[in-house]
């Protein structure tokens, strides 16, 4: 038996589909035989951000087959509110294609994010803490503190950032690598992410900035990663409109 959250399904066969789970020793993939039946035990269990003990059995060619699935949190709102769904959609996006084997971290930050949309009170500001955490996952969180060149203090007048060096850089370090102005209320926003990264920020952030920080964390998580997004889009037009 495994635990895990459905991160994607997909149809195979007649009646059944493949299964992505993030589990806590890593993603794990499994079929369900006539699943896709109006008579499946199992399909309510295994929608997608289910959260789900899930029994396996060895099938032929070393593929898992899911005999039964009983959900632990199912996450049905999400479903019915389009930010929080987009949201929860572009965290299972990004948790399948980052997520490590062997690796807890993106079976508890995902499960975090889905608990998080599930019971709290939701503001756009969620954008930043999703983004973050799947920074972390990723192993790109960006230098925010000091020149993600040289380590040096940064001056708040004269600050550039850097993709390619993995956060903001000083004066100096710019010279020597690709990147762009971002204006000092940006970078207090990054600060703030990454100091109290358990829980959006209190305060009021303008949506044009919120969407340029997640821009911003978009593109760093991205940068080194040969990896496409189909979901970001519909964050952007979604909740960062």
């Amino acid at each position: 038996m495994i635990t895990g959250i459905v991160l994607r399904h997909i149809p195979y066969g007649e009646a059944e589909k493949l299964f992505i789970f993030i589990t806590p020793t890593g993603k794990r993939k499994a079929f369900a035989k006539g699943v896709r039946k109006v008579t499946s035990k199992s399909a309510a269990h295994l929608e997608l951000f289910t959260h789900a003990n899930v029994q396996l059995v060895d099938g032929h060619s070393d593929r898992s087959i899911i005999t039964s699935a009983v959900s632990l949190n199912r996450f049905d709102e999400l479903a019915s509110d389009i930010e929080k769904y987009a949201l929860a959609m572009f965290a299972c996006e990004m948790i399948d294609l980052f997520a490590m084997e062997n690796d807890d971290t993106g079976y508890n930050v995902l499960l975090d994010l889905l608990m998080f949309l599930k019971k709290k009170q939701y503001t756009k500001n969620f954008a930043l803490m999703l983004l973050n955490k799947i920074c972390t996952v990723a192993g790109c969180t960006p230098s925010v503190e000091l020149c993600a060149s040289c380590g040096s203090e940064t001056v708040p007048e004269d600050l550039w950032y850097s993709y390619q060096e993995g956060g903001i850089v000083c004066s100096q370090c710019r010279r020597d690598c690709e990147c762009e102005t971002i204006d000092l209320f940006a970078v207090k926003i990054l600060r703030n992410i990454f100091r109290h990264n358990n829980l959006p920020m209190a305060y009021d952030i303008p949506l044009p900035k919120v969407r340029q920080v997640s821009e911003i964390l978009f593109k760093q998580l991205t940068f080194h990663a040969d990896v496409k997004s189909k979901t970001w889009t519909m964050v952007k037009d979604v909740v960062l409109k």
